[in-house]
């Protein structure tokens, strides 16, 4: 059984993580602005689903043979790196095939489109 305090203080860091802004919030921010409230709430419900699976793999004590298994956390690590391979591969494609545009290119775009009008408004 855990002990009262441990459990307190496991559970002040958790709120104190969960409220301070970080990657995670730049990339549902960075989502929202470039392509709406969907997308917006597609990337923090998918990083509330990933952090739910770690939370769920630590209950089921998966952390704890990483931790004690070398050869178990290296498969993990390899698998994790090989997953950020695609996803680079996948966005180096889209960069490629004209896919994904840069916030900074969108908003010169949506400025150039309104043309004359909205530059008298600044």
């Amino acid at each position: 059984m855990i002990p009262g305090a441990t459990a307190a203080s496991f559970l002040l860091v958790v709120v104190l993580g969960a409220m301070s802004p970080g990657p995670d919030f730049v990339v549902v921010t960075r989502s929202a602005l470039s392509g709406g409230r969907r997308a917006g709430i597609a990337a923090g419900t998918g990083i509330a689903l990933g952090v739910f699976a770690w939370v769920v793999a630590i209950a089921l004590g998966v952390a704890a043979v990483l931790t004690a298994s070398a050869v178990a956390f290296t498969v993990v690590k390899l698998a994790g790196a090989a997953y950020l391979v695609v996803l680079g591969g996948k966005a180096w494609l889209a960069v490629r095939r004209g896919e994904y545009r840069d916030l900074a290119v969108a908003g010169e775009a949506r400025q150039l489109a309104a043309g004359p009008r909205s530059a008298r408004a600044w």
